[in-house]
């Protein structure tokens, strides 16, 4: 990329993080992955500054990484939790007792977890971490075009 179009490129960038850094006039959706058919994970009420996440790759234009504070209520099938009654990695903690629900995010090895509580064949756990969500702060970039071959 040539210097003089990565100057541009670098201001454009601190003027979308600039301006998603204000409070949003309206509730906004959280979503899993930077896409508007990626599940709501979580909502940003009116008012509510949203909490800027660095360090998660590049992401894609008309969208900001954000953190979701904890704790956060989750839930997992009771037959996924191993014999010690811990939760594996890679099981998805989903927001609601139920195989449709969002995934918040898959466990790993060393993810804070606490059981709080039983519903019908699902646990409720307590995580208390953060989680990183997804925030729509502009249009959508324009789809590439379709080239035949």
């Amino acid at each position: 990329m040539k210097i003089n179009t990565l100057l541009p490129t670098a201001f454009a960038c601190l003027l979308t993080a600039a301006a998603s850094a204000q409070p949003f006039t309206h509730p906004a959706s959280i979503h899993a992955r930077p896409d508007e058919t990626s599940p709501a994970i979580g909502e940003l009420p009116a008012g509510t500054q949203p909490i800027l996440a660095t360090g998660y790759g590049v992401v894609p234009s008309g969208w900001v990484a954000v953190e979701l504070k904890g704790p956060h209520e989750i839930f997992v099938l009771r037959s996924e939790l191993n014999k010690s009654l811990e939760v594996p990695a890679d099981t998805p903690l989903r927001t609601a007792p139920s195989v449709n629900a969002p995934v918040m995010m898959v466990a790993a090895e060393d993810t804070p977890l606490k059981i709080v509580g039983l519903r019908g064949r699902w646990t409720e756990l307590e995580l208390d971490q953060p989680v990183i969500g997804y925030l729509r702060t502009g249009p959508a970039a324009p789809a590439a075009p379709v080239v035949a071959a």
